[in-house]
């Protein structure tokens, strides 16, 4: 059960990410200054990246079941 959970939070993650890097993209465009939106974007990047990370250690634990992998998701 644990690989489910903690492969929906890396869904979850990647999919906020995606709507984060558009509405940076199309929503924010204009309204903040070029140096916070690269800012913005970084931090949408870096959420999509952690959440792919959990969609592999979810798939990972699926797989391998033990302690130390889903540890190592959960934090």
């Amino acid at each position: 059960m644990t690989g489910r959970r903690l492969f929906a939070c890396g869904a979850a993650l990647a999919g906020t990410a995606v709507a984060a890097g558009a509405f940076g993209a199309h929503g924010l465009e204009g309204r903040l200054a070029p140096d916070l939106l690269e800012i913005f974007d970084l931090a949408a990047r870096y959420q999509l990246i952690h959440g792919v990370a959990l969609l592999a250690v979810a798939l990972a634990a699926a797989r391998w079941p033990g302690a130390g992998l889903a540890l190592g998701g959960w934090l």
